[in-house]
């Protein structure tokens, strides 16, 4: 399960169980408690099955993505993109900011500007030729989709990003490519 799934799916629980219990208050006093917890559990499935599918159908087709798209266009037209995908980079404070990952001949790029005549000049650029190593961690204990990229400086970036393997392994070989170039 990718992270933002889960974070996704932990929220829809959160929100069923409170709307849920709120509209199920009067069947607790019409009705006693065993009615009312079983009106409350039907209600919160209910509602939180539906805003969690709500999130999912619109998550990837937001206009958030369209530059990040019309920047993959570019990318694949110049004839320089290997992978691109929605994606979180987690910084050094926790926090994740959602954005686009693309892996050309030459750079990892996280792009997370919405603006499409900013995004290039605003994206986070990673020179595979640096990179010095390519680790899968867990930023949950639920999911698995982490992708730890470190440099030769020692610096750390983290992105999470579903496909995770295919990606590292991707990340690794053009890394190896730029490094026999030098």
């Amino acid at each position: 399960m990718r992270t933002d799934t889960f974070k996704k799916l932990i929220f829809a629980i959160i929100v069923g169980i409170i709307f849920g219990t709120a509209l199920s208050l009067g069947e607790f006093s019409k009705n006693g408690f065993a009615n009312g917890l079983i009106q409350t559990l039907y209600s919160a499935t209910l509602l939180g099955s539906t805003f969690f599918i709500g999130e999912i159908a619109f998550s990837k087709t937001g206009k958030n993505t369209l530059s990040m798209r019309k920047l993959a266009k570019k990318l694949d037209e110049d004839g320089v993109l290997v992978m691109s995908d929605i994606s979180n980079m987690i910084t050094y404070d926790g926090k994740n900011i959602k954005g686009w990952l693309y892996l050309t001949d030459v750079f990892l790029i996280f792009a997370n500007n919405p603006d499409s005549e900013l995004i290039e000049k605003k994206a986070t650029k990673i020179p595979l030729s640096k990179i010095v190593s390519v680790d899968r961690f867990k930023p949950s204990p639920f999911t698995n989709d982490g992708i730890r990229v470190r440099l030769q400086k020692g610096n750390e970036y983290e992105v999470c990003v579903g496909k995770t393997q295919k990606w590292i392994d991707s990340i690794i070989e053009g890394s190896k490519k730029r490094s026999k170039r030098k």
